[in-house]
């Protein structure tokens, strides 16, 4: 993809609003497995929208507890999806 000039996400993300990462190694505005790798995980690429996926014991206590997937509000084809379900669920194995 950076033989083929195709903009990374940082990239893109960066020139179109005042986003700041938090990952080790931001900045760099090429495509690499890490950067691949995480779009083929993330379910929000197949068109699912998930909501729910943490909570706080209270609204005082600001220590973040993540729930298991079963807990999560999750909406199929809320949006147009950019990677298949097929090739998703073989990437997660």
């Amino acid at each position: 993809m950076n033989e083929h000039d195709i903009i990374s996400p940082y990239e893109y993300k960066k020139a179109n609003s005042n986003y700041k990462s938090g990952f080790k190694g931001a900045g760099e505005g090429v495509w690499n497995h890490t950067t691949v790798r995480r779009i083929l995980k993330n379910s929000v690429y197949t068109g699912e929208l998930c909501q729910g996926k943490t909570t706080t014991v209270s609204y005082k206590v600001k220590k973040v507890k993540e729930l298991d997937r079963e807990d999560w509000a999750i909406v199929d084809e809320a949006h147009d999806a950019i990677i298949p379900k097929c090739i998703f669920e073989v990437v997660g194995k």
